[in-house]
């Protein structure tokens, strides 16, 4: 009788797992070009990150004397950066560096800001295209072909008279996060000629303080194999070392600041001495949350004067959408409006 039991209760189980790997199986059936390997190595991406910068504008010859960045021409300055984009769309825009060349795709309104798609890349040497798989050459071409990468911008008017935020987003292959100013500031010479504009970096320490406590530091550093060949058909092998605190007590910005001064090396929280992750190949993250639970994750560069790099999307993780995008600038562009204060002229 115990027996019987026991073939019962297999039998049962052996039905229930049938069934329940010949789900698994239509699963796999049904989504088949989503799980294949090679549409999961299209979906990895590379890591994005997020610079801002303040555009101010003065009177030509009177640096003193600041102009209104709500009154440039009867027009915004983001209004005059769609007037721009529209003028000089889809043509490969001039820039100093003649290797570097943007194309402006689009621009959205969105109120008193502004989103814009553009591609850009670097021409001058000659490239093979291998595919990550096999390692072998898929394409050439030389130097007078570009390998363009589309990235996007959020530009805000709404913050005061005396700056404009520019929100830029930065991606491995592109011409980099301030070739497009260049082409813009000749255009407002052309349309504005009274009117000068510069640019600057909104630094660590000013986006930093709108966060009063540390989540986590990461230390990562990628691998280089001894055979390039294996770089080509896996992903990069790396070490990993995370801090993070029990629950209910995080870590004081005291640590951050350190980081930032220079006068801690992140390897010091874990009570290492030397070793891979120190050397310059490692990037340190910070996780940080302030009030309201605003969160935030940032490349910690070298020093307080150095520009802040938010984390848009992690290694292999997909980009952004747009809406997306939107709402982490104008989270951001919010944060540093409060820091820096909505000054009028």
């Amino acid at each position: 009788m115990a027996t019987a039991a026991i073939d019962r209760a297999v039998g049962m189980f052996t039905s229930e797992a049938a069934a329940l790997f010949g789900d698994v199986l239509r699963y796999i059936a049904a989504n088949a070009d989503d799980l294949s390997i090679g549409a999961m190595m299209q979906q990895k991406q590379a890591m994005r990150s997020l610079s801002v910068y303040k555009a101010i504008l003065n009177e030509r010859g009177d640096p003193t004397n600041l102009i209104s960045v709500n009154d440039v021409g009867h027009y915004t300055l983001a209004e005059q950066f769609a007037r721009f984009l529209e003028k000089r769309a889809n043509q490969i825009l001039d820039t100093k560096r003649t290797s570097k060349h943007i194309i402006l795709k689009s621009c959205e309104r969105l109120d008193d800001s502004l989103l814009v798609r553009l591609v850009s890349g670097a021409s001058g040497e000659h490239v093979d295209v291998v595919d990550v798989q096999s390692a072998e050459v898929d394409y050439s071409y030389d130097g007078d072909k570009a390998s363009m990468v589309e990235t996007r911008l959020y530009l805000s008017c709404a913050h005061g008279d005396t700056y404009m935020l520019i929100c830029v987003e930065h991606a491995n292959n592109g011409a980099g996060e301030t070739v497009l100013f260049e082409p813009f500031k000749g255009y407002l010479a052309q349309v504005v000629p009274n009117v000068v504009i510069s640019y600057e970096p909104v630094l660590e320490a000013e986006v930093l303080e709108s966060f009063n406590q540390v989540e986590s530091v990461v230390v990562k550093k990628y691998l280089e194999p001894s055979d390039p060949s294996t770089a080509l058909v896996r992903e990069g092998d790396y070490i990993e070392v995370k801090l993070g605190h029990k629950r209910g007590r995080p870590f004081s910005m005291a640590i951050l600041k350190e980081l930032l001064s220079g006068n801690m090396r992140a390897t010091t929280l874990y009570g290492l001495q030397g070793g891979i992750i120190e050397d310059e190949g490692a990037m340190t993250t910070v996780s940080l949350k302030g009030p309201n639970s605003a969160k935030g994750k940032f490349v910690i560069g070298q020093g307080l004067r150095s520009k802040v790099h938010e984390v848009l999307n992690e290694k292999g993780k997909p980009v952004l959408s747009d809406d997306e995008f939107v709402d982490r600038c104008a989270s951001r562009c919010q944060e540093i409006g409060r820091r820096l204060g909505r000054e009028r002229l």
